[in-house]
């Protein structure tokens, strides 16, 4: 165990150290950015109090009462160490006409026992006239509740449900489990009551009710199992998925409903983000592309939200309801925010969360989406004290009359509320935005942790989903290193002007000569700055999700070494292709991932300074260079997880290197040669089995695709018996196809004829 390791290991005994540690290169990096504490003409709304802690909650409600003259907001003493504090918090009325010194302008008028750091205790302004009453979630009797408060007369009247999402009319309500979302989602649901379908992945129980306010007549409207079957997925039916819903948000006129059906796989996290009636009915999968989060209604029709749609990255997109048709919104914006429209939907706005420096902003934009121009209008310092599951999100809200806007924020050291005017601050936004400050998207991670190496070869027009599959990168600590291998075309420079326009960090380096990849991804290596080094080809593509989860089993598991399994792309199809002949997902042994791992140099993710340290290069040949490198380099890496989740989309196309059929099983010897060399002596069992899949098979199946004299195989075969004289033993066989079994016989029967009719097959099978 490297010394790296033993601190990792010591640290996971106590995570609060842990998190600490971690953070110190944080900070430094916040050490060295340009530093500011808030920008824009931003007021402070809660009282000048340090002592406690000052928010309203989300973004799709608004504090102001009709008048826009009292904000509701909660106070509370601690809002950074738990996600639902148990403990509780204060319900206030504030009148802004009052002066700050004035003892009559805050007031507190209620208190509750259930509520979170992110949404509060969905307190809030009750329709239809926004004045007289306020709503909000409590915790009495053992159970959660809605209480309808009425502010002249301090009459109560009690719901026997929370509240999650209310109609515009203040006559229906909708809500979910927060018990479930407390297990689930921490930082939205209440900790009070212990949840009933804990530890059941698909519940037989109520997923979301109806409540009538007026009535307080409660009706289940939809089970998870609702939702697990309509228009199920695969992967919504795998064992062991755990399924709960998220986000409900009523139509403005309270009609329709959105609601984030979500479900984890693993590690995996699937959204969808569906619209109904509510009466149950008409059900429509509006957005089906694995990941939507924050969303706002524009009208009856038409939903803006923010998600990473497959065939057009991350961003804002703005749908229409019960149709597929969308348009995507300010390409400038590729990270999640809280947007909302005005009042008169004139305009819109959003929120970032904090970029390196520690920055989170408050973006206007016109309320005519295809208009691509934004405006800045308030820049606030968050504080490392708020941080993860209790961050402070600025979670923009509208006044009645659109001319302002209210967001909590931590930049004075505590958690408070503060308003920003909306008419008066565009001037200074279009000036901040013309002095050329521009958010940094690039690294939110702080630092690059994995490096990203391709190599290039006349391959540019080939790169479209290549680059398209990293701009849209959930995880975004990382740097991408293309090293063009001389090509002939005008590859090479279009690199660069790509370079020029992408937010990725990026690096253009190119080879003195045309080499081959191997020399290519060596050049890369050597360029690195990242911990961990991930090879991807040009023409090739990842899922969105691929770095953050390799990040989360690095994290969790502490190994060096991850192996995950690949998509096979053709023009006709796309199958899965495990990236081992077998294994279960988890702590893979060194000795079984040489026996097994394929020898493709993509689906694996290696520690970068283990390679370094035990001088594991690709060898300097042009063609079968990864069976040289990734057996060693496992080897290296000494800890192995094989994650059994296809991350990688591999492009297999007839012209491919590796389906060329003039290759000369000549470097495939030398190659292999290598690894013999290196492992054979420690490693013989493994040694022998990789001899079977990438020696034997390989080379046979090259010299008959490239039309070699029967002589030659024969040469070739006996040779390779000599030095593995029990191969038909070798353990890797019970693992292989029917096919590649069947053509292993014929060549222990030397039928060379068959041999040449499967690699006939083969070759048309591949060019479809």
């Amino acid at each position: 165990m490297s010394f790296e390791q033993k601190i990792n290991y010591q640290l996971n005994k106590v995570p609060g150290v842990k998190k600490y540690i971690k953070r110190v290169y944080q900070r430094f990096m916040y050490a060295i950015s340009p530093k500011i504490k808030s920008e824009g003409k931003i007021i402070r709304i809660s009282p000048d109090d340090s002592r406690h802690e000052y928010f309203f909650g989300y973004y799709d409600k608004s504090p102001w009462d009709i008048t826009d003259r009292y904000i509701l907001c909660m106070r509370a003493n601690d809002t950074w160490s738990d996600v639902s504090p148990e403990e509780k918090a204060d319900i206030l009325l504030i009148d802004t006409c009052l002066s700050e010194n004035d003892p009559n302008r805050v007031k507190k008028i209620a208190e509750t026992r259930s509520w979170n750091v992110q949404q509060g205790c969905m307190l809030q302004w009750l329709g239809p006239d926004f004045s007289s009453q306020i709503l909000y979630n409590d915790y009495r009797n053992g159970n959660y509740v809605a209480v309808i408060l009425e502010l002249a007369t301090g009459k109560e009247r009690i719901i026997q449900a929370p509240v999650y999402t209310v109609s515009a009319d203040g006559k229906i309500a909708l809500t979910l489990d927060f018990s479930r979302l407390y297990n689930l989602r921490p930082g939205y649901g209440y900790y009070n009551v212990p949840e009933k379908t804990k530890d059941i992945a698909l519940p037989d129980a109520t997923a979301v009710w109806k409540i009538n306010l007026e009535t307080g007549e409660i009706t289940d409207l939809f089970a998870y199992k609702d939702f697990a079957t309509f228009q199920p997925r695969p992967e919504m039916q795998e064992k062991g998925a755990v399924h709960k819903v998220n986000h409900l948000m009523l139509s403005p006129n309270g009609r329709r409903c959105m609601v984030l059906y979500r479900w984890f796989v693993g590690q995996r996290k699937y959204t969808r983000l569906i619209t109904f009636n509510i009466d149950g009915s008409d059900m429509y999968v509006l957005s089906d592309d694995d990941m939507v989060s924050h969303c706002f209604w524009k009208d009856d029709q038409t939903i803006l939200a923010f998600e990473n749609k497959k065939d057009g990255g991350p961003g804002y997109y703005l749908m229409t309801d019960k149709t597929q048709e969308y348009i995507h919104c300010w390409s400038q914006f590729s990270n999640d925010g809280h947007p909302s429209y005005s009042p008169d939907r004139k305009l819109i706005v959003t929120d970032s969360y904090p970029n390196r420096a520690r920055v989170a902003s408050i973006n206007l934009m016109d309320g005519n989406e295809r208009k691509t121009e934004n405006t800045t209008i308030a820049r606030v310092f968050a504080s490392f004290k708020y941080d993860n599951d209790t961050r402070c999100d600025l979670h923009p809200r509208w006044s009645h009359r659109g001319d302002m806007i209210c967001f909590d924020s931590v930049f004075e050291g505590h958690r408070g509320m503060y308003v920003v005017p909306v008419e008066s601050n565009k001037d200074k936004g279009r000036e901040l935005i013309k002095s050329g400050w521009k958010e940094d998207v690039k690294d939110n991670n702080l630092s690059v942790k994995f490096s990203v190496v391709t190599p290039v070869y006349n391959s540019f027009s080939l790169m479209k989903e290549y680059f398209k599959s990293l701009e849209g990168q959930n995880y975004k600590g990382f740097e991408v290193i293309l090293v063009d291998d001389s090509s002939t075309d005008d590859s090479y420079k279009k690199l660069l002007e790509f370079q020029k326009m992408t937010e990725l960090n990026l690096r253009v380096l190119t080879t003195e000569k045309n080499s081959g990849p191997g020399c290519a991804r060596n050049i890369g290596m050597e360029a690195a700055k990242g911990e961990w080094i991930v090879f991807l080809d040009n023409d090739d593509w990842i899922e969105y999700s691929f770095l953050d989860e390799i990040n989360t089993i690095i994290e969790k598991e502490n190994v060096n070494c991850v192996i995950y399994d690949l998509y096979i792309q053709t023009d006709k199809k796309q199958y899965v292709s495990p990236s081992m002949y077998c294994g279960e997902e988890g702590i893979c042994s060194v000795e079984n991932a040489i026996k097994f791992a394929r020898n493709h140099t993509v689906g694996k993710v290696y520690r970068l300074q283990n390679c370094r340290d035990r001088k594991v290069r690709f060898p300097e040949l042009r063609r079968c260079e990864d069976i040289g490198f990734t057996s060693r380099a496992i080897e290296a890496c000494g800890s192995v997880y094989y994650y059994k989740r296809p991350l990688y989309h591999y492009v297999q196309r007839a012209s491919s290197l590796s389906n060329n059929t003039k290759l000369d099983e000549r470097d495939l010897e030398s190659a292999f040669r290598i690894i013999e060399k290196s492992l054979g002596e420690k490693y013989p069992e493994a040694v022998k089995n990789k001899s079977v899949t990438d020696l034997l098979y390989g080379g046979v199946l090259m010299m008959c695709k490239a039309r070699k004299k029967r002589k030659e195989i024969r040469k070739f075969i006996v040779r390779y018996e000599e030095k593995y004289p029990d191969w038909t033993n070798a353990e890797v066989r019970k693992y292989l196809g029917k096919a590649k079994n069947f053509f292993l016989e014929s060549v222990n029967r030397k039928m060379l004829f068959v041999l040449r009719a499967i690699s006939l097959v083969h070759s048309i099978c591949i060019r479809g």
